[in-house]
Order: structure tokens, then C-alpha cells, then sequence
């Protein structure tokens, strides 16, 4: 298996030939038939990529993410994002949320699964302590507040060996950091004002 199949990547997409593409998307084609769990190990392979050469922190604490977006004609794409803060005190852009741009952008809008590797760090808004690096606030509310994400999306975070890994989906992950209700009341909030229409 190679590294980063270029085909497999909108980032790369217009970088490769038209043989390439169909070689790289023969490959994941094969790995989907196969083997989901082979899958996830592809895309946390791809997450370790994106977090060691796409990452931008002025600090030692790159992240990368692999991102498994569908679009409205059954076409796919392991789409991957690095996290940026170039100074202290600066903005900073998260490796999911540059994923989710860089997928939504190339109208790949439907997110299967999601792979997080990052170094683990204590959760600032929730206080929660994980083993590796769970999205971030900003980046959980975006998902609870997106028709992209289902709550049975797979969430598969690993530390930057990839030794340790943790699977929650959607749901688990907003539950641990105390977040789910928001997510079903803003839910029921949106079928009453349906109704009420």
C-alpha cells in the first residue's frame, strides 16, 4: 500500500493523470468491498500523512485528518486536512475543519468517517481527558450542527504512533463531552417549527 494513493485526494486531484486516478480509485473501491476495518486503517495511515506534512503550528502539536466524503452521485474521496496556527495568539484552523472545507468545497457533502491523529491534550471546554485527540469544541458543534455528519458517523481518533486509537461515533463522542441534548433539542426544535408550518 502506498503512502498517499494521489488519486484519492481532491487536494492532489488535479496533479494527477486520468491513469492514476482510475488505478488510486480501483484500489479503494477494493479496499471498501473488502474490508471497512481496512479502511480505517488506510485513512489513519493518510491522518499520520496529513498531520506530518500538511500540519502548520508554530508549536510542536500538528494534527491531520482523513475524511471519508460521499457526494450526491455516489462518488467518494478520502479527503484530507492538517491544523494551522502560525503564531501564538493567532487564529487557528483545525485539520477537520480544513477537511470539511476542502470536501464540501469539491461537493463531496455526506461524511461517513471521520480519523483524528493528534497528540492528546486535555479537552478546554468539556475538561474531559482522552488517551488521544478528540475534535475540538468548535469542531464538535460544527458536526452536531451539520446535516454532513449523522450521529452514527464513525469517529476514530489515534495518538501520532497510531498505537493508541479510540472509536466513538458521533453520538458517543458528543455524549462523553456533554453535548447531546444540545443536538437532539435542536433536532425536535426543527421538526416542531416543521410541523408548525
Amino acid at each position: 500500500m502506498r503512502l498517499a494513493p494521489e488519486g484519492l485526494l481532491i487536494r492532489w486531484g488535479r496533479l494527477s493523470s486520468p491513469k492514476k486516478k482510475r488505478i488510486a480509485k480501483a484500489e479503494l473501491d477494493s479496499i471498501l468491498a473488502r474490508d471497512w476495518d481496512g479502511l480505517t486503517e488506510l485513512m489513519i495511515i493518510l491522518a499520520q500523512w496529513a498531520a506530518l506534512h500538511l500540519a502548520q503550528n508554530y508549536r510542536d502539536f500538528s494534527v491531520g485528518c482523513a475524511l471519508l466524503a460521499f457526494n450526491v452521485f455516489g462518488e467518494y474521496r478520502i479527503v484530507l486536512g492538517g491544523n494551522t496556527m502560525n503564531r501564538k495568539g493567532g487564529s487557528k484552523i483545525c485539520a477537520e475543519l480544513d477537511a470539511f472545507h476542502l470536501a464540501t468545497g469539491n461537493r463531496f457533502d455526506y461524511f461517513e468517517k471521520i480519523a483524528v491523529i493528534g497528540p492528546p491534550q486535555r479537552d478546554k471546554e468539556s475538561g474531559v481527558d482522552s488517551q488521544t485527540l478528540p475534535p475540538c469544541y468548535v469542531c464538535r458543534f460544527m458536526m452536531q450542527n451539520s446535516f454532513r455528519v449523522p450521529l452514527d458517523t464513525l469517529i476514530v481518533t489515534a495518538t501520532p504512533d497510531g498505537k493508541t486509537r479510540e472509536f466513538n461515533t458521533l453520538r458517543s463522542l458528543l455524549i462523553r463531552h456533554n453535548a447531546l441534548e444540545t443536538k437532539e433539542q435542536s433536532g425536535a426544535a426543527v421538526r416542531l417549527t416543521a410541523q408548525a408550518n
